[in-house]
């Protein structure tokens, strides 16, 4: 089964909390960066996993830029693992976060 409304806004808020929007400079504020990663059993993210898997509406240094405090949301917030179901592992083991100007959006 797909990961419910609920599962993917539980993850989304735990990321949004450690989302510091006021460490990105100007361009990175405005654009939109996918950061991609693997999560273990436990909901831990994989740090070596963590990668740009695209980005629109600036620079690629921009991007780097963003996804630099993307990473470190991911990273702090999920130290002690994402609340997520663990018969759902095989859904949620590989995640996409859209990091945007207007929040954080985990597409389906």
């Amino acid at each position: 089964d797909p990961l419910t409304l609920s599962e993917r806004d539980g993850l989304r808020f735990a990321i949004q909390n450690c989302w510091n929007m006021g460490m990105l400079t100007v361009e990175a504020s405005q654009m939109t960066v996918s950061v991609g990663f693997s999560l273990s059993p436990s909901g831990v993210p994989d740090r070596d996993s963590l990668r740009i898997a695209g980005y629109r509406g600036g620079s690629e240094a921009g991007a780097q830029q963003a996804f630099d405090v993307a990473r470190r949301a991911i990273l702090l917030c999920g130290q002690a693992g994402f609340d997520l179901p663990a018969s759902k592992y095989g859904r949620w083991r590989d995640v996409v976060v859209d990091f945007r100007p207007d929040g954080i959006e985990i597409p389906q």
